[in-house]
């Protein structure tokens, strides 16, 4: 399942609804504050911590070659940049898989090779025709287009297509020798090489644009010029940040034409986010109740002169609706729309004829609750039949559909996720897909034959496995990691004859495959960890909800110890599992060496666990959740060793939104509580979330009241301490929420301590900014845990 994630300081837009961050000094029950005492030599600090990346930067770029046979990736150059608007500069590393003809001897040792060097991929972006004044060693690099921001292999995997803020250029690998593609002052983004390898689109200026790789002709528009708020080919803010979609448009198999979204926002609300200078920029962001953004779909022949009219495809009227997924079918004539209705419980299936525009509707869910999209949709090679994954028995599985809407097999069954459908290798008839079947805690590579048959297991290790296969399925690159074990790149090789042999008739059976040595990512090692516990806990409903503690080092059952509650509790979070933690898990590991008891609840809500234990969030916020959370500190008062007078929270996003309830709220009286951009109230959020989970806010105006965070506000009841920390250019939760928050707290003669980033969106990502606040925070603990 797929759900939108909102965190504090997850890296490029890798969001999570978590981040609690703050060490204390253990005390004594009926002693006052002290000072934490020295960390030993080795030990974590803070600047330790707000260095550590909160996921791998690898994976977030990791590309394969169209032959298998080699993986690259980019990575960042160390040490992290000094100035708060420095962009870290990226290069390309590469490692051969077994597949590669240059592949190590089976069984021996591979390091991965440098492809392209910061400076060349800089040089190549810039060019011999721009302006040099930007040097790779100036301060403000934000300001430097020319460094790299992403990169595409070529058909033939000889050469690398370098994407910039406002370039293109061709990389030849073998000889080190570049061509400027696309160059210019304006903004580039949405770049896609066409199936051919010819064309390379993109969008610049509202406009799509083509240019051609081999014939140095300048970039053509396709369409002609679009208004700012009629996009062509190009997402809103909240297509591309709710839905998840990376880009507008889509080219066909045969690379002649080209699907696009054209996004209508002239209706719909826009958020005018105002930077310390002064100057302010608008978002899009339909309110709840509101309009929502027009969207139809188009197809346009890009080989001729470009003067065809764009064909539109008959959708019937679109007003209210959704489009969150389009794609091409492998026959190059059809294309699949999906059609979510605004109440997010209806999605259809569309095919389209891409020549006469006519439409059928082959598939339909409903839900009662609400639909969560996925990226599971892939269609066979014979274009009549396609994967298709649902949670219409309360957890994600696949089937096996044909064209006309017949379900030929349902391939997964049972009580567990299947979170991601990885690949599929038709001439061996099998799927690759990532579940939950071993653990909701864990992530596992699994196979199955299309017809349900064979399911097979076949990465081992505990923990969590990330699995990205080769286009051949001859290997995949295996992000491998644990609560205590960072985060490692495996190429693993796929043995099929041993895949078609075995099956998981018992939990734990596995396949066999060969793996070469992990890979680290660079920088820092780890220090020692201390040993996560998990839990199961009982709700006083009857639920079983998955928990962690931490416990300091030394401990001593017969002292009392300060505890910190994660609050995480969002839709599709899953904050208890074993997995790496990045910079939040080195956080509480830091929290718990300092003499606090780390404590971690999923509640009813969050992900990972199937529909039906979501579901009892539908139509209010923040209740249900809390609720949950109470049971768990229910569960804290019964350890001899927990001081129930100094129970803190903390969280951010979501998770900053159950801080506010938690200490505004009765009966648990929470002591103090860090929250880092709370939702405060629901109607100042995006109208696709909200709207998902609280339906109409007038025909269900009384949840959508109950949801808001100041719903209990006492004077009588808010005695512990609050802090807020918020982004002013925050896109996701806007500033309106932390004033409206402490509007009401001075109106009850209260008031939070608050942490205003300017300029500073929902990521806190520069370094400067992250050692300050986890110091802030840290301060914040110390003073009031």
């Amino acid at each position: 399942m797929s759900q939108p994630n909102r965190s504090l300081l997850a890296a490029a837009g890798v969001f999570i609804f978590f981040t609690v961050l703050a060490p204390a000094a253990m005390r004594g029950q009926n002693r006052g504050p002290e000072k934490p005492a020295a960390a030993p030599s080795g030990a974590l600090t803070i600047e330790r911590v707000s260095s550590e990346p909160d996921a791998d930067e690898r994976a977030r770029s990791l590309h394969w070659s169209p032959d298998g046979a080699r993986v690259a990736w980019m990575q960042l150059l160390r040490p992290p940049a000094k100035s708060r608007d420095k962009v870290p500069q990226q290069e390309i590393w590469s490692i051969p898989s077994d597949a590669s003809p240059n592949a190590p001897p089976s069984g021996s040792s591979r390091e991965p090779i440098l492809l392209v060097s910061a400076d060349k991929a800089t040089a190549s972006l810039r060019g011999s025709d721009a302006p040099r004044h930007h040097r790779l060693d100036d301060d403000d690099d934000a300001s430097n287009p020319y460094l790299l921001r992403d990169f595409a292999w070529s058909r033939d995997h000889a050469s690398l297509l370098l994407i910039g803020a406002q370039s293109l250029a061709w990389f030849d690998i073998a000889t080190g020798s570049s061509r400027t593609l696309v160059s210019g002052d304006q903004p580039l983004s949405d770049v896609a090489i066409s199936p051919d390898g010819k064309t390379v689109s993109f969008i610049r200026d509202h406009t799509l644009m083509l240019v051609g790789i081999q014939n140095g002709a300048a970039a053509r528009a396709v369409l002609p010029p679009a208004h700012e708020d009629i996009l062509e080919g190009e997402l809103d803010w909240p297509y591309r940040n709710e839905f998840h979609l990376s880009r507008g448009h889509e080219w066909s198999p045969d690379s002649s034409h080209i699907a696009y979204l054209e996004i209508d926002d002239r209706a719909v609300a826009k958020y005018s986010l105002r930077s310390s200078s002064g100057e302010s920029r608008e978002i899009v962001s339909p309110k709840a109740g509101g309009e929502l953004p027009l969207v139809r779909v188009f197809v346009k022949r890009v080989d001729s002169a470009g003067t065809d009219t764009p064909l539109e495809i008959d959708l019937g009227p679109t007003k209210g609706m959704y489009l969150p997924r389009f794609t091409w079918l492998p026959d190059g004539r059809h294309l699949a729309i999906q059609r979510l209705d605004r109440r997010q419980q209806t999605l259809e299936l569309i095919l389209a004829d891409a020549v006469t525009g006519k439409t059928q509707t082959v598939l339909t869910e409903k839900d009662l609750y609400w639909i969560n999209i996925s990226d599971d949709l892939r269609f066979l090679a014979d274009g009549k039949r396609f994967l298709w994954s649902s949670q219409r028995t309360g957890f994600r599985h696949l089937y096996l559909y044909n064209t006309e809407g017949k379900q030929l097999a349902q391939l997964t069954h049972g009580d567990w996720e299947v979170t991601h459908l990885n690949a599929i290798d038709e001439p061996k008839g099998l799927v690759y897909f990532t579940a939950t079947e071993k653990s909701p805690l864990e992530r596992h590579l699994y196979s199955i034959h299309l017809d349900g048959s064979g399911m097979a297991r076949i990465t081992t290790l505990p923990g969590t496995h990330e699995a990205y296969i080769a286009p051949n399925t001859s290997s995949f690159a295996d992000f491998y990691s644990s609560q205590t074990t960072p985060t490692r790149l495996n190429i693993v090789t796929l043995d099929h004859v041993t895949l078609d042999h075995v099956t998981l008739d018992h939990p734990g059976q596995t396949a066999a495959v060969k793996t070469t040595s992990g890979i680290p990512a660079p920088g820092q090692q780890a220090p020692p960890l201390l040993p996560v516990e998990f839990l199961n806990l009982k709700l006083h409903l009857g639920a079983e909800a998955h928990a962690f503690l931490i416990k300091p080092p030394a401990f001593d059952p017969t002292k009392k110890y300060p505890v910190i509650i994660y609050l995480a509790g969002g839709p599709g979070e899953q904050l208890v599992r074993d997995a790496w933690g990045g910079a939040t898990g080195l956080w509480m590991q830091l929290m718990a060496s300092k003499g606090y008891i780390i404590f971690g609840l999923d509640n009813q809500g969050t992900g990972a666990r199937g529909h039906y234990f979501e579901e009892p969030i539908h139509l209010r916020l923040g209740g249900q959740e809390m609720a949950d959370q109470r049971d768990g500190v229910l569960y804290l008062n019964t350890l001899p060793y927990v001081d129930t007078a100094r129970i803190g929270v903390c969280g951010w996003g979501y998770g900053g939104f159950l801080v506010v309830h938690a200490m505004l709220d009765r009966p648990v009286p929470f002591k103090a509580g860090f929250a880092g951009a709370p939702i405060i109230d629901w109607h100042f959020y995006d109208a696709i979330f909200a709207e998902r989970y609280l339906d109409d806010p007038v025909a269900h105006a009384d949840g959508w009241d109950a949801s808001t965070a100041l719903e209990n506000l006492s004077p009588t009841f808010f005695k512990g301490s609050l802090m807020v920390a918020q982004g002013t250019d925050d896109e996701v939760v806007h500033l309106e929420n932390a004033l409206t928050l402490q509007d009401r707290l001075l109106d009850a003669g209260k008031s939070a301590d608050f942490l205003l980033l300017p300029d500073r969106g929902h990521v806190i990502d520069d370094p400067p900014s992250r050692l300050v606040l986890f110091s802030r925070m840290t301060e914040f603990f110390v003073k009031n845990l």
